[in-house]
């Protein structure tokens, strides 16, 4: 397992953490399985900054040396911003029939349809 994303509490206020925690980490597998099974296998941890700083290791994370590199993840940093999420295919029964006109006049003003810009 690689580290892939370390999020704070105090970085994404919109996100709940379970009680006592204040960090997520997120973790994956870089290897492609002998049996079919896909790299990654995402695996999330919620810990406690301070417990965790506690045990902390300064170097750089693992690379396993068989690892496929299209599956390390590379240094970045991450700014979250809050996001509004439409509705894609769960709208509610029959919403999107009354929708449907508006969807072909933001298409025909605009040059894209709401599937394009909503749900992307």
């Amino acid at each position: 397992m690689v580290p892939v994303v370390q999020l704070y509490a105090r970085d994404v206020p919109g996100l709940v953490f379970p009680v006592g925690t204040d960090l997520l980490q997120i973790l994956w597998c870089p290897l492609v399985h002998e049996d079919g099974q896909c790299a990654a296998n995402p695996r999330l941890y919620w810990r406690s900054a301070v417990l965790t700083a506690a045990g902390a290791t300064v170097g750089k994370p693992p690379r396993p040396h068989t690892a496929d590199e299209d599956y390390l993840p590379r240094p970045c940093t991450v700014s979250p911003t809050p996001a509004v999420e439409y509705p894609n295919w769960d709208l509610p029964e029959g919403l999107s029939e009354v929708l449907d006109q508006r969807f072909e006049d933001l298409k025909e003003k605009r040059g894209y349809d709401y599937f394009e810009v909503a749900t992307t």
